[in-house]
């Protein structure tokens, strides 16, 4: 049967090896966390970069589409006149 002493060592071994292993894992953990908040940054702006592109281009299409009506309205006209 091991002495105190030797089982106080292994002890003092395991939590040695536990400290060590539990800081490792803490490490890793802040870096994980700081590629995710880094990553969730630039979702964030990429996220509003593109709302404004949608806005750009619904405007665009409104530009558009006030064009296509102004050009069917004149040929709406322009085909009311040859049948007369």
């Amino acid at each position: 049967m091991p002495t105190q002493e030797e089982r106080l060592g292994t002890v003092e071994q395991a939590i040695t090896t536990l400290q060590r292993e539990t800081g490792k894992s803490i490490r890793e953990v802040n870096e994980n966390s700081t590629i995710m908040l880094g990553l969730l940054q630039t979702l964030t702006q990429e996220s509003k970069q593109t709302g404004l592109r949608m806005e750009m281009l619904k405007i665009r299409m409104d530009q558009l589409e006030t064009k296509f009506d102004a050009h069917t309205a004149l040929l709406n006209e322009h085909t009311r006149m040859l049948n007369e």
